[in-house]
């Protein structure tokens, strides 16, 4: 997929389940229990990797555990912008966050670094938001 994000790519390996997408109205796709693994997040959006077809433009609300442990999941409204075929079985969808509820620059610099999942990509400065 073709790099368009404005913000630095931080790869990551998140185990997410999406049960719902809706379109912003009442339209909407339920019950879908489709696992799938978020690859690499910015402050921007994210990229993940599902084994199900996922219409495009469709909303879907995430709660994402940057740090193990006990901080607190980012909670984010999230658009699915592009879907790319990987193989016969994998799709790769980039995304745009719509909502951010908490900052994820907070949760992930509240982290200590040898338990962050993203230690490997901080910079030095530790303000990978800005």
């Amino acid at each position: 997929m073709e790099d368009r994000r404005r913000d630095f790519r931080y790869p990551v390996s998140i185990q997410l389940n999406i049960s719902d997408l809706f379109t912003g109205e009442s339209d909407g796709i339920h019950g879908l229990a489709s696992p799938v693994e978020v690859a690499d997040i910015s402050r921007g959006g994210l990229c993940f990797i599902s084994e199900c077809i996922l219409p495009v433009g469709y909303y879907l609300n995430a709660s994402i555990r940057l740090c193990p442990g006990s901080t607190p999941p980012a909670f984010s409204g999230i658009r699915i912008l592009r879907a790319e075929v990987i193989d016969r079985t994998h799709y790769r969808y980039g995304c745009q966050f719509t909502t951010i509820l908490e900052d994820p620059g907070e949760i992930i610099t509240s982290c200590s670094l040898s338990e962050n999942v993203l230690s490997d990509y901080f910079p030095p400065s530790g303000d990978v938001w800005s």
